[in-house]
């Protein structure tokens, strides 16, 4: 997801890139809850959310606790809306 928080006014860019990053990791544990995936490499259904910031864009992924195998989520900033 891509995020661009210069368009913001300085004072607020640290707090909303925060915000974004906090709603996208919420809205990930809760797809989690809801529909129960497993990983696709060792079938564990222990999987955590991780959200990370690379400058304008974040990786939203879940990540396996048993065998660290990585899904991807596509997110958009809309997504977050109730998050």
């Amino acid at each position: 997801m891509e995020f661009n928080k210069q368009i913001y006014p300085e004072e607020m860019q640290d707090n909303l890139e925060k915000a974004v990053e906090n709603s996208a990791e919420n809205y990930i544990e809760n797809k989690l809850k809801e529909e129960s995936p497993s990983c696709e490499e060792c079938g564990s259904e222990s999987l955590e959310a991780k959200v990370e910031n690379s400058k304008k864009d974040f990786s939203e992924k879940a990540i396996c606790v048993d065998c660290g195998n990585i899904m991807k989520f596509d997110l958009e900033p809309g997504d977050l809306k109730d998050y």
